[in-house]
């Protein structure tokens, strides 16, 4: 069995992205879990460097897979993450590999979950699935997390396919069905889980970011308003409390950091957001957060 990452990138050099050396531990992660990568660049000068002396990664980056320019200005689409990303799967296919996994900088793959990802892969594979479920916990700070995101990014190659990548999905070509990410309790899949590391950024990389893609999140969503110059405003205090949230939405998983945690606390910077949510976590009761979860359930249902 051949596991090939699709690794799609932007700017490295802001966002929260350009710390290299977080960059690096992932990096390498990735390489040795993997028989092949592939980074895609929607960014015309991403650091290719940064993916140098790597025998199994593949960069590509040109013309067709980079954002538009608008006087001078890129624009945020999803639809050239999505064509990238189609455009990674179809290439690992086409090379050979068996399964595709979607991932994204800065989330790697833990020892621990290495061996009972790879036989879900393998079960996958022997039951001629198109596509499994990739479990996802969080990482911040000193905390980690439960699993509590689940992603169709475990694509089988070894089959004609007729799923494709979309925005958090995967959508069948023929039926036009919609598989989208799903939030709940996933913490026995915690063996086989990835970690995402979201938080080791700093307020000024939140609101760069923010203002990059907020204009597109709006139109999806339906709630870009042309007319009020707010809508697409960075409101530090409203990001603060929102993320906070969403982290004390979460529960802490039994188990120690792994050592690429440890080398990540260890680089951690004084005004990286991950020390006030790692501060301020204070986990809301289970009976909020079913109600919580049911919402979810009911608005992407």
């Amino acid at each position: 069995m051949k596991i090939g990452i699709i690794l799609p990138v932007g700017r490295m050099d802001r966002y929260g992205y350009q710390y290299k050396e977080i960059n690096k531990l992932i990096i390498s992660n990735l390489v040795n879990f993997s028989d092949h990568i592939i980074v895609i660049s929607s960014y015309r000068y991403a650091d290719k460097d940064l993916f140098e002396n790597y025998c199994n990664i593949e960069f590509i980056s040109n013309e067709r897979t980079w954002f538009k320019l608008v006087n001078g200005e890129e624009i945020f689409t999803m639809q050239i993450l999505s064509d990238n990303s189609n455009l990674a799967y179809r290439k690992l296919q086409e090379e050979g590999l068996d399964v595709a996994i979607l991932l994204s900088i800065n989330q790697y793959i833990p020892k621990t979950s290495e061996k009972k990802l790879r036989k879900s892969c393998q079960n996958m594979l022997e039951k001629n699935m198109p596509y499994i479920w990739l479990y996802k916990k969080y990482l911040c700070g000193n905390l980690l997390f439960n699993a509590d995101r689940k992603l169709p990014w475990i694509i089988n190659l070894t089959i004609d396919n007729q799923w494709k990548i979309s925005h958090d999905s995967l959508i069948d070509k023929k039926s036009g069905e919609i598989v989208k990410i799903q939030t709940g309790n996933f913490k026995k899949y915690n063996n086989q889980a990835i970690i995402d590391v979201p938080w080791e950024t700093t307020i000024h990389d939140g609101k760069e970011k923010y203002e990059f893609v907020i204009k597109e999140y709006r139109i999806i969503n339906k709630t870009y308003n042309p007319n009020d110059p707010s809508n697409l405003k960075f409101n530090e205090d409203e990001w603060i409390r929102y993320s906070q949230r969403k982290i004390n939405l979460k529960s802490l998983a039994k188990e120690e950091l792994d050592d690429v945690a440890i080398q990540i606390q260890k680089l951690r910077k004084k005004d990286f957001v991950s020390h006030i949510f790692e501060k301020n976590y204070n986990p809301i009761s289970k009976s909020i957060i079913k109600k919580i979860l049911y919402k979810f359930y009911k608005l992407f249902k």
